[in-house]
Formats: C-alpha cells, sequence, structure tokens
C-alpha cells in the first residue's frame, strides 16, 4: 500500500481530511489531559518558557504556577429550533422544581438549569438524570487561569499555552513530560493538558500498559504499541468538549510520560513506528485489557453499539505441542516427584538411595549428605553441626512439599554444591517439534527423547501429553547433560496472570447498600454471554427484583472482571455473598498477559494482533522522524 493511501486510510479512520496529516503524513499532536494537583506547578527553578495566550506572549521562569478561575456552568438539558417546544420542557422542569431558563443561542433555544446556592454542578447533574433528563455541561460565563512566573509576571486567558524553550521533559504533576502544555480553566481546579507528538505519547504508554519488568519479550510489547496507536488515534477528539483528546488513566490509556519510559518499550515503539491496525479502509479501536481468563468477548457484549467484525470473542490460545512419550500417560504421586528427577538425571540404577545419587553426581563418598556434597563445616554460624535438614530449613531452602523426603533434600543440596542446575525458560513449538529454551537465551533444547514430567488438571503426569506454546518448564541438568525436563502444562496464553483466578466476598448489608436496594435475599445470574462471561444478574429483595447487565454490576462492587460465579453463605449471623471468578479488565481485544503467554511461544507481534484482531492488517503512515526516547 503506497503512503497516500495510508494516509488516506488514517484520515477516514480519525474523522480527519489528509491535508491535516501534511504530505510528510504527520499525525497530528495529540491532546493528554493529565491527573495532577488542584494547584498544578511547573517546579524547576530559573527554567525558561514561553507562556501566551491570544495576543499575548511572555518568557517567564519556573517555577510556574496555575491559578484557577472557574467558569460558571449550567446544566443544558435540551436544545430546539423550535421556541414553544424549548418553553414545553422549561415549563415541565419549572412542575419538578428545577429553577430552569430560556437561553437564546442564534436560531437555537437551550434549555439551561443553573446551578442553585449551595449545590455542586455534579450533584444537580444527579437530580437531573434521576428525572430522567439528559445533561450536558454549558459554560454560562467562561471561566479563566493565570500562569505566574518565579521571578515574576504573569500571563491570563481562557486558554494558556506553557512552552519550554528547551527540548527537555518538564515536570509537572510530579512527572516529567514531553511536549508543550495548554492550561484551561475547570470546576475542580486548573487543567493542564500535555500537547504531545504521538511517537512520543506512546513512550509513555507502551510501560504503563505492559511494563518491561512484567512482560520482558519485544513482541509482546510491539503488539502492544501497534494496539495503543491504533487506539489513540481511533480516540482523537473523544474527550473533545473536556478540551483533550485522551486522559492519563486507565479509563483510556495509562501514560506516564517521560518518567514511565524504559528501554525495551522504547525499542518497541520505535521498531513499530507509524504502524496501525486497519479494517475496511480505516484504523480500527484497538482496545485491549490485562487478562482474558483463557476467552475473550465479542465486543458488543461489553459495549453496545461497537460490534465490530475484528472484535469477536477468541480463545485465547497459540500452538499446542506434545509432551513426553508412552500411552496412556499416569498421574505421578507427588510424593514421588523428587525421586523420579533424581533417578532420570543419574539412571535409576546408579540412583538407588540418596548417598549413590551424590556418588553418581562425581560427589566424594561421605557418611552425611553434607559430606557427600562438600558442603562448609556450619559450626562456626550456629555453634554445633546441624543436619542437612535443618540447614535447608534455615537458609529457607527447602522446597513447600519436601516433607522430609530424603530425595527432595539430596536434590537441594546438590543444587547448592552446583552438581545439578535448574534451568528456567519455556516450551515452544514449530516444525522442529518441541523445544525448550532457556529464559534469556536463544539456543533450543529438542524435548524428544528427555524425560518428561508435567503437570496438568491438578496433578502430575508421567508419560504423553501435551500444553501450549510458551508454557513453563525447567530442565534439570547435571555438569555433562541435561536429561530431564518439568513442564506446568498452561491451557491458556493468560495462565501467567495473577487474575486466572479470584475471589470476592461482600456482607449483605453492604451489598444492598452499593446496590441501592432494601436488602439481598438472592443474587442470581439470568443470562451468560458465549464466553461464559455475566450478561444480567437478578436481584431478590423483600421489596421486589431487580435487574442489573454484567457490566453495572462489575462497576458497582469493583470487580476484576464479569466472568464470575456467586455463591451465598451464612457467617457470624450474617449472609455473605462470595464471588469466584477469572480474568481482569472487560475482556475485549488484544489480552496483554495473554500476548506475553504467545511471544514467549514464538508468535511475532503480528501475529498476535492477527489472533486478537482477525481480518486486520498492519499498515502504515509516514511517521515523522522522533525528536526524544532511547
Amino acid at each position: 500500500m503506497g503512503s497516500r493511501d495510508v494516509l488516506a486510510t488514517v484520515a477516514l479512520a480519525v474523522g480527519l481530511s489528509a491535508a491535516a496529516f501534511g504530505e510528510s503524513g504527520e499525525v497530528p499532536s495529540l491532546r493528554v489531559g493529565l491527573t495532577v494537583t488542584a494547584v498544578p506547578q511547573f517546579p524547576e527553578l530559573g527554567r525558561r518558557f514561553l507562556v501566551s495566550a491570544g495576543s499575548t506572549r511572555e518568557t517567564l521562569r519556573g517555577p510556574l504556577t496555575v491559578r484557577n478561575e472557574p467558569p460558571e456552568l449550567a446544566a443544558q438539558v435540551g436544545v430546539f429550533a423550535s421556541k414553544e417546544n424549548a418553553q414545553a420542557l422549561l415549563s415541565r422542569l419549572s412542575s419538578l422544581g428545577f429553577a430552569a431558563e430560556l437561553f437564546p443561542d442564534a436560531e437555537r433555544y437551550r434549555v439551561l438549569v443553573p446551578v442553585p446556592p449551595g449545590l455542586s454542578y455534579q450533584n444537580l447533574k444527579v437530580k437531573l438524570q434521576d428525572a430522567g433528563f439528559p445533561v450536558i455541561p454549558y459554560p454560562r460565563r467562561p471561566g479563566s487561569v493565570e500562569v505566574l512566573g518565579g521571578e515574576g509576571g504573569s500571563v491570563r486567558g481562557q486558554e494558556v499555552t506553557v512552552e519550554p524553550l528547551d527540548p527537555v521533559p518538564v515536570v509537572v504533576g510530579g512527572r516529567r513530560y514531553r511536549g508543550s502544555f495548554r492550561c484551561l480553566p475547570d470546576q475542580l481546579g486548573p487543567l493542564v493538558v500535555n500537547i504531545v507528538a504521538l511517537e512520543d505519547y506512546l513512550l509513555g504508554v507502551v510501560p504503563g500498559e505492559m511494563g518491561p519488568r512484567n512482560f520482558p519479550n519485544l513482541e509482546a510489547l510491539k503488539a502492544q504499541a501497534v494496539a495503543a496507536r491504533s487506539y489513540a488515534l481511533a480516540q482523537l477528539g473523544a474527550h473533545a468538549s473536556q478540551g483533550f483528546d485522551l486522559c492519563d488513566q486507565e479509563h483510556c490509556q495509562v501514560y506516564l510520560g517521560a518518567d514511565g519510559e524504559e528501554a525495551l518499550a522504547s525499542q518497541a515503539v520505535t521498531e513499530t513506528r507509524g504502524e496501525v491496525l486497519a479494517y475496511g479502509g480505516k484504523v480500527v479501536r484497538a482496545y485491549f485489557h490485562s487478562t482474558c481468563g483463557g476467552h475473550t468477548e465479542a465486543a458488543e457484549e461489553v459495549f453496545p453499539g461497537e460490534k465490530a467484525p475484528y472484535l469477536p470473542g477468541v480463545r485465547c490460545a497459540g500452538e499446542v505441542v506434545p509432551l513426553g512419550s508412552g500411552w496412556p500417560s499416569r498421574p505421578l504421586d507427588p510424593r514421588e516427584r523428587f525421586a523420579f528427577l533424581a533417578r532420570h538425571l543419574v539412571g535409576e540404577k546408579a540412583a538407588r538411595t540418596p548417598l549413590e545419587l551424590a556418588s553418581a553426581l562425581g560427589q566424594k563418598p561421605g557418611r552425611t549428605l553434607e559430606e557427600a556434597f562438600g558442603l562448609p563445616d556450619f559450626r562456626p554460624l550456629f555453634g554445633s553441626p546441624r543436619g542437612a535438614l535443618e540447614l535447608l530449613w534455615h537458609f529457607r531452602l527447602l522446597p513447600d512439599n519436601a516433607g522430609g523426603d530424603p530425595w527432595a533434600t539430596a536434590l537441594q543440596l546438590a543444587q547448592l554444591s552446583g552438581a545439578v542446575q535448574v534451568r528456567e525458560g519455556v516450551v515452544v513449538g514449530g516444525e522442529a517439534g518441541p523445544r525448550f529454551r532457556q529464559v534469556g537465551m536463544s539456543e533450543e533444547v529438542p524435548v524428544a527423547g528427555l524425560a518428561v514430567l508435567w503437570r496438568g488438571e491438578g496433578k502430575l503426569w508421567v508419560g504423553a501429553g501435551e500444553a501450549l506454546a510458551g508454557s513453563r518448564g525447567w530442565l534439570w541438568c547435571t555438569k555433562s547433560a541435561c536429561p530431564v525436563v518439568e513442564v506446568e502444562a498452561s491451557s491458556t496464553a493468560d495462565a501467567r496472570s495473577s487474575f486466572r483466578g479470584w475471589i470476592r466476598e461482600w456482607e449483605a448489608g453492604k451489598l444492598a447498600s452499593r446496590l441501592a436496594v432494601s436488602d439481598v435475599q438472592k443474587l442470581e445470574v439470568t443470562q451468560r454471554t458465549v464466553s461464559g462471561r455475566v450478561a444480567t444478574v437478578e436481584i431478590t429483595a423483600s421489596a421486589g427484583k431487580k435487574t442489573l447487565s454484567g457490566v453495572e454490576l462489575r462497576r458497582l462492587l469493583a470487580l476484576p472482571s464479569t466472568w464470575f460465579v456467586v455463591a451465598r453463605a451464612e457467617a457470624s449471623g450474617e449472609a455473605r455473598f462470595r464471588f469466584f471468578g477469572k480474568g481482569w479488565g472487560h475482556g475485549v481485544g488484544l489480552c496483554q498477559n495473554g500476548a506475553y503467554g504467545l511471544s514467549l511461544g514464538g508468535f511475532t507481534y503480528r501475529r498476535i494482533l492477527a489472533h486478537y484482531y482477525p481480518g486486520t492488517s498492519v499498515v502504515r503512515w509516514n511517521a515523522p522522524a522522533q525528536e526524544g526516547g532511547s
């Protein structure tokens, strides 16, 4: 696809003319509303800023302080071309006790309800909405902001721009940000908007959404970068009435500014510069979330009116790879685990006892395991001899499930002595068959021919099995060979997430208060989506029944997701409702933990994106050279 075709694609998606991007393909800067204190400051002492409002331009030195004169808001409940229709609504409002007024505006008539004394705009908005009226804010009198310089001087206006006179990121609200800033009046204090180039913006978004410390894989981060870039472009102007395009919170995309930038995430942004997801000639609204619980959700189930062919529910799984040999597979008693590992490290006949294991590993003969594995004399530490179990317990090295097993003790001592090493990694697939890849290494070890111990369905197994590519594994090695692999056989790509299973509990009284009912006798799921998430619930109270959507219930109870079951129990004489669930987030689009799992299994970022957004293609606009980042 040519660059002009791509420009047209992006322009269609965000509702802009191609000319708005310029011949170079330059995407307009984003306006990001920042979460800052009620009296924001640009605290850098002596730093020079160009501060402007309208025709007024001043050079001020930091620290800069922003003061706010809030606008006087009214609640607009209707706009009419007909004065008669407007007056009819006015009469209806008056009959309900609202002091409404008619405000002629050009050829239209606005019906406004001023904020009465002693009431905030938000409270008035709630009252009107409870009465069944749609409400949007309308400024009866515009507010203003004033930016004061640390060495004197100030600039006041309805909108004040602050630009640093050097390219270094600027500190505001406790964080550093690239770009310039726009200060606007607001009811709760001045609003600070970061004007930042799209690619610079992404440098602070990708680590905010998928921190490389938790997701240390370039392909997963590149998938996140393309999704975040696409989402940002699709959302241009979404908060225009508030003076910005996107906020800096999870509601939009988490944006950490320059302080959040990390090298691997920046590399992901750089290597995908300008790449966006397109479907049918438009940039897609590429939703994403933390953990899907094994299956994503169709967009229309969560966002009414957002049905999109590229946002169906999909299974969060990649390639399935075979494990082990011998059929049928059989479960292994957990107490046999360490014996299995030990004997397959050196051969069953060479390790009939833990002391024979030490000898087979090339250690010197000894009367005790400590002697056999060449451990030092610990009497200078403890004043008296200590046995192997005591030593391992003292240094917190005894496996939790060892239970005094001599094989577990022997293997731990073997690791301490260096005679045995355990290498952590993942199992990957491909045409060459299943292979083990150590964390941080590119070399791969074929699994065929190794003794395999795998965990699945809550049990240990030996014999033939299967796991998803990307499943965690541990390769057990002696100084001469690596004959045993232990695999945690994942069934979903997001299995590493701590939100693969969660429990929340509510006392019946507190639950009733949160759900605005007299009491809660029963809470029943009445409908589920195709994936299994809760679509609707019915609350039974003494005063009657109430129906809520799963999305509404999740919001009211701050549940991690809508994929749950509910149980009622009695405790201490009071009913309690327990929610057992899985997943975190709305479940639509890219699953971040799943993307990481797929990347560990060998998926490239393009393959990850094709999995979660089927039917889309990755296209490029001519991104300008980036001015910052690493």
